[in-house]
C-alpha cells in the first residue's frame, strides 16, 4: 500500500516530525529527508592587495542528529558562522574565499570555518565587531553548547581568489 497517495489531501502551516531513531518506537509520521541542490553562477576575482586575510572558525559544539536532538536548541555551526560573517559585513566590506561546514545531511553541524578578507585599514573594526558577536553567542548558547569556541585569526599573505556570486535567476535553482 502506498502512503503517498494521501499527500495531496494534506494542508497546514506546521509539520511536526514524530519520527524516531529508536527501535521499537511507533512512528505516527515522519518528515523524512530531502536534499536540495542549488547552482549559482560564480566568477573568481583577485583579492585586493590592501586586504588582510582572516580565518573564522566555529567549533566545540555538541551537534547531534537533526531529528533526535533538534528540540535541545543546540547551536548549528553553519548558522553561527554565517551570522558572524553577516554581522561583520554590516560594518566592514568583506570578500569570501572559502566556506566549509557540516558533515552529514541529517546532523546538526558541530564545526564550520571560512576564509575572508577585509580592507587592511578596517582590521581593528573587524576584530572589534567579531569580539562583540562572540560574546553574544557565548551568552546565547552557554547552556546548550558551553564549549562553543569562535576564533578569528589573521592569515599570512597568500595568493587567494575571492568568489563573486551573481544573483541566480529563479529558474537556475534545482531542488
Amino acid at each position: 500500500m502506498s502512503y503517498f497517495c494521501f499527500a495531496s489531501r494534506l494542508s497546514g502551516k506546521t509539520l511536526i516530525n514524530l519520527g524516531s531513531e529508536e527501535e521499537g518506537s511507533f512512528i505516527v509520521g515522519c518528515a523524512g529527508g530531502k536534499s536540495t541542490r542549488i547552482q549559482l553562477s560564480i566568477s573568481r576575482v583577485e583579492l585586493e592587495s590592501d586586504h588582510d586575510l582572516f580565518s573564522l572558525s566555529v567549533n566545540g559544539l555538541q551537534g547531534g542528529h537533526s531529528g533526535a536532538e533538534i528540540h535541545k536548541q543546540r547551536a548549528n555551526a553553519n548558522k553561527v558562522l554565517i551570522r558572524a560573517l553577516d554581522d561583520i559585513r554590516q560594518v566592514v566590506p568583506i570578500q569570501w574565499s572559502l566556506f566549509r561546514g557540516g558533515t552529514a545531511h541529517n546532523a546538526i553541524p558541530r564545526i564550520a570555518g571560512a576564509i575572508f578578507s577585509c580592507p587592511g585599514d578596517l582590521t581593528a573594526l573587524c576584530r572589534q565587531r567579531f569580539a562583540s558577536f562572540a560574546r553574544q553567542r557565548q551568552s546565547e548558547y552557554g547552556r546548550s553548547d558551553p564549549a562553543l569556541k569562535l576564533r578569528l585569526a589573521n592569515l599570512r599573505k597568500i595568493k587567494l581568489e575571492a568568489l563573486s556570486i551573481r544573483r541566480p535567476q529563479p529558474r537556475s535553482l534545482i531542488s
